[in-house]
């Protein structure tokens, strides 16, 4: 991967304890996992040498980070965050492959910005939206469909513009991910993308009921 995403809301929170040295240590490891999409070889030496690690302290700090944020899987250090990056990049990446062979990406139902991205005309590339949601917007609902960019795939939409929508209740970051990754399962990704546009514009007090409800997962009724 020549690039991955940087949630710095979740790395400031993850690593606020840091020093400056592990910082940069932290940096290269995830540099290192994702540049080879793999994990870490399960030897010290040689990821301090991926660190350019020499003096005591240096080295001190790279068996902190690894110990902290990597864990050994199959004989490799992989730290969870990036594996489920990777793993998202690989299924967009084979999205992209099938929509390909089809002759694109389907057609979007009406009513729904546009996801791909228009031609230059030598201007600043703006989403495709109305002016009610410009970033600038005090709106919640309406700064979140405007984090939804028009470019973004409909996993993008999920993990980035559904998750916000959902903590903005009230609910942990992993909750929503976790709820998010079961209506995925149940309704596929186009689908739930739509429910979560559909959800923005509504703004309804409980988004996770609303989208199991759009989505046709009603809590059924108990018979007493």
């Amino acid at each position: 991967m020549n690039y991955y995403r940087r949630y710095i809301g979740d790395y400031q929170r993850d690593t606020a304890h840091l020093s400056i040295m592990e910082h940069g240590v932290y940096a290269l490891l995830l540099d290192a996992i994702f540049a080879t999409e793999s994990g870490l070889c399960n030897d010290i030496k040689t990821i301090r040498r991926i660190c350019r690690a020499q003096t005591p302290a240096e080295c001190r700090a790279v068996d902190s980070v690894l110990a902290q944020f990597f864990t050994l899987e199959d004989g490799k250090y992989m730290n969870p965050r990036a594996k489920r990056e990777l793993e998202a990049g690989r299924e967009r990446a084979e999205t992209a492959r099938e929509n390909g062979a089809k002759g694109g990406r389907p057609k979007n139902p009406a009513g729904y910005p546009a996801r791909t991205r228009r031609k230059p005309n030598g201007q600043t590339l703006q989403p495709p939206v109305e002016s009610s949601l410009r970033s600038d917007s005090t709106d919640p609902a309406s700064s979140l469909r405007y984090e939804a960019a028009a470019d973004a795939a409909p996993d993008e939409i999920i993990w980035g513009a559904g998750v916000s929508l959902i903590t903005r209740s009230g609910v942990s970051e992993s909750s929503a991910r976790s709820f998010l990754g079961g209506l995925r399962k149940s309704g596929g990704d186009e689908k739930l993308a739509e429910a979560i546009w559909r959800c923005m514009a509504e703004k309804p007090v409980d988004p996770r009921s609303w989208l199991k409800a759009a989505m046709g997962q009603r809590r059924r009724k108990v018979v007493v």
